[in-house]
């Protein structure tokens, strides 16, 4: 009699798997970390969901895949899980998670300017993870470092409060340049990194101030720098956002005070 329950029991078995199937294709994005909306507004989009978020204190659990889009004078503090580094958005700002493991965090700052820190634990995993910061023709990557950085659609600007970072250009990555503490470095399209630069307390005060990436440049006298070379073979790969991609981006920003009123209207929590 058991050997005849035994095609039936496979069968029921083989059933339930190909039901919860759909129910696992269905789950959310796994939680990465925290928003913290501190003023102003902010827009969070994943293929899962879309918030706005308008009110001072509000926290929202952060999904792997996360777009955080931030309104004008705006301010947002993202904590990664795991991880000892936080960043903080200002307005019209526009940033992306990209992968994330035990040994580095890769996001991208594709407009706006935010702050990055990575403060240090003392468990030896917390020793070994890195961030690496991409926007569209650059990246900055850092195991320990307290760092502001700026991005328009045309130029990338960074200024080291504490330890250092590597600032590297997507389609020329031999150009890359150290950055240290109470220094800063400036790219523009078409220019390799800018020789860094030390900068003062008095000018770090005042681009911590700044609420937008134009007035961080504005505020810092920065070198000449050389123009970019050929194109290196082997970065060709690494330049996965197109000119389109970037004006796309803009575009989206540019109109996300209209999209972020709309939403209010309707009653968006």
């Amino acid at each position: 009699m058991n050997q005849r329950m035994r095609p039936p029991l496979r069968l029921f078995l083989l059933l339930l798997l190909l039901l919860a199937l759909p129910l696992q294709s269905g789950a959310q994005p796994p939680q990465v970390g925290r928003i913290i909306l501190e003023k102003g507004v902010v827009l969070v989009q994943n293929a899962k969901r879309e918030r706005l978020l308008h009110k001072a204190g509000s926290v929202l659990p952060m999904l792997a895949g996360d777009r955080i889009r931030t309104g004008a004078e705006s301010v947002v503090t993202v904590k990664l899980r795991g991880h000892p580094a936080s960043v903080v958005l200002q307005s019209q700002s526009y940033l992306e998670l990209g992968e994330l493991t035990p040994e580095l965090s890769l996001v991208r700052l594709l407009a706006g300017k935010g702050r990055f820190k990575i403060r240090r634990g003392p468990s030896s995993s917390s020793q070994r993870q890195r961030l690496e910061v991409q926007s569209l023709r650059a990246s900055l990557g850092s195991g320990n470092a307290d760092f502001i950085m700026g991005v328009t659609d045309s130029r990338i600007a960074v200024l080291v409060v504490s330890g250092s970072v590597r600032f590297t250009p997507l389609s020329h990555p031999k150009q890359a340049i150290g950055v240290s503490k109470a220094q800063a470095s400036l790219q523009e399209a078409g220019y390799a990194p800018s020789p860094a630069v030390s900068v003062s307390k008095l000018v770090q005060n005042k681009v911590s101030a700044q609420d937008d990436p134009e007035g961080f440049m504005a505020a810092i006298l920065f070198p000449k720098a050389a123009p970019l070379g050929d194109l290196e073979a082997d970065s060709q790969a690494v330049l996965a956002i197109s000119a389109d991609h970037a004006q796309e981006t803009f575009a989206i920003l540019r109109g996300m005070a209209t999209d972020q009123a709309r939403a209010a209207s309707e009653g968006a929590p």
